[in-house]
């Protein structure tokens, strides 16, 4: 006899699930229990979405960064036979 668990086994969302759920959150025209009940996803996981969406948001708006110089100095030269 097999015993099967009682928990339900842990769900991965894809990305276009969540940039379906995460923009739904941010316009507040249903609660956070109606949205949690319509993508059957828990409300910490729609608060945390929503903090990691905000505060990555200014990022957006951000000019274009710069990235460091690369030095040459780690690279080795390889000879080809």
């Amino acid at each position: 006899m097999v015993k099967k668990s009682a928990r339900r086994s842990r769900r991965t969302h894809c990305p276009a699930f969540k940039a379906r759920v995460d923009p739904a959150d941010l316009r507040e025209d249903k609660t956070m229990t109606q949205w949690c009940q319509e993508f059957e996803v828990r409300a910490a996981r729609m608060f945390d979405r929503k903090r990691k969406l905000l505060e990555g948001a200014s990022n957006v708006f951000a000019g274009p960064t710069q990235s460091p110089p690369v030095g040459l100095a780690h690279c080795t030269r390889r000879s080809v036979n």
